[in-house]
């Protein structure tokens, strides 16, 4: 990691590996789980972000489910980089809030479909409050992306965003999931009482299905970089637990990069050309619709 008190500064993404872009668009559809895509996105783009300031470190997650995050985290690992693995697996007893069910064989089949090393991973399958934070240091050292989806109770976030922040280099990020998730309103909670506590993490963004946290000391920086690397999705900034944070939408917000409208003029003359409209014009049964359809096609 970088030293104690260097601050993440604002910088151009570096270029990814193609495996991640490849893993976003095709790869991370055929492994279970509830990232969507721009999630995903914004998580790279966060991994580019450090890459581009030097920033070095482990990948950690907490709730790992078959996944679907965990291998975009281990694919954006440079050489040398450690990635540990927590979750409860079959120890579902654990699991008092049932937020989803981590299955190791799946788990580890799908991260060597995706070519990701098992001997480069530390999974651990004990519940995240019975671990300590040297067992995750001691393992695979300080962790510059650290993802939180475990357990959803208010404990259970609160320990594990200590564990992150025990854990965390001081130019690292995490990833809170389900904040706004309205079927588990005690994650939260436990946010609350982490960010009213004595930690040491602050939120520097929020988007529709995270909360990404980091040092004060390179807050500033995280949500420049951010909102310069996805101003598509950028909605505003917005004082959040008296923090200022960058709104990030889930749908590009500006007209310029909305995708053009499936039904236009290209479309309306594709289907005034076409065999099929030229039959329905001279059919009596289709006598009713005529009228609507050339208002659909503009004629």
């Amino acid at each position: 990691m970088t030293g104690p008190g260097r601050a993440v500064e604002t910088a151009v993404p570096a270029v990814r590996s193609p495996l991640v872009d490849a893993y976003i668009r095709t790869g991370m559809a055929k492994v279970e789980g509830w990232m969507t895509v721009q999630t995903a996105e914004l998580v790279a783009m966060i991994g580019d972000i450090q890459a581009a300031r030097g920033c070095r470190g482990a990948v950690a997650e907490i709730g790992v489910h078959h996944g679907r995050l965990f291998i975009l985290m281990a694919l954006l690992r440079r050489p040398k980089e450690g990635a540990a693995a927590v979750d409860v697996f079959d120890r579902q007893e654990l699991n008092v809030d049932r937020s989803g069910h981590g299955d190791r064989a799946c788990f580890e089949a799908n991260l060597s479909r995706h070519g990701i090393d098992l001997q480069g991973v530390s999974i651990l399958a004990e519940s995240s409050l019975e671990l300590a934070p040297a067992e995750i240091t001691g393992r695979v050292g300080d962790v510059r992306l650290f993802s939180i989806d475990g357990g959803h109770t208010a404990e259970t976030t609160l320990n594990d965003l200590r564990l992150a922040d025990a854990t965390l280099g001081v130019d690292g990020v995490v990833l809170l999931d389900d904040v706004f998730n309205p079927v588990f309103p005690a994650v939260s909670v436990g946010l609350a009482r982490f960010l009213s506590g004595r930690g040491r993490l602050i939120p520097f963004a929020v988007g529709r299905e995270k909360v990404f946290l980091c040092r004060p000391v390179a807050a500033d920086a995280y949500r420049l970089a951010l909102t310069g690397a996805a101003r598509r999705y950028y909605v505003r900034d917005e004082s959040y637990f008296d923090h200022t944070v960058a709104i990030i939408h889930d749908v590009p917000m500006h007209a310029e990069d909305q995708p053009p409208p499936f039904w236009g003029p290209g479309a309306q003359r594709f289907l005034a050309r076409s065999g099929a409209y030229s039959w329905i014009r001279t059919t009596s049964a289709f006598a009713a619709a005529r009228p609507r359809i050339r208002r659909l096609i503009g004629r």
